[in-house]
């Protein structure tokens, strides 16, 4: 089994505290990292989330493989709503301005001709 399956069935159990957890994660050279999204973490700090899962890891996976986790970032589902929209928006935007910026620099770096 993957690492990454390994990790999100042993996030699944019952005693993680999880209560229906959604995860998104990313392999990169056999290290894991990602969002683990859940109900459960609604009304803690982010600290209290972060100790929980790591807290639950902790004392169910060797140290090597403890090492191969990145990061987790740990939301509520609402979070996890405004995370994704709020990046998508920026994203449009930043498009929206690099395009005319472009323009903008196109129309400056065009020689003039004629000048008299």
């Amino acid at each position: 089994m993957a690492f990454k399956e390994e990790l999100v069935e042993l996030l699944r159990q019952p005693e993680s505290g999880l209560r229906d957890p959604y995860f998104d994660f990313e392999v990169t050279s056999k290290k894991v990292g990602g969002f683990v999204i859940s109900p459960s973490f609604e009304g803690m700090s982010q600290l209290d989330r972060q100790n929980m899962v790591w807290d639950y890891l902790d004392g169910r996976l060797p140290q090597e493989k403890l090492l191969r986790i990145i990061s987790l970032i740990t939301l509520t589902p609402a979070e996890a709503g405004k995370e994704s929209s709020g990046r998508l928006a920026k994203s449009k935007k930043n498009r929206k301005e690099e395009n005319s910026k472009i323009k903008v620099t196109d129309k400056q770096s065009t020689p003039r001709s004629g000048r008299s």
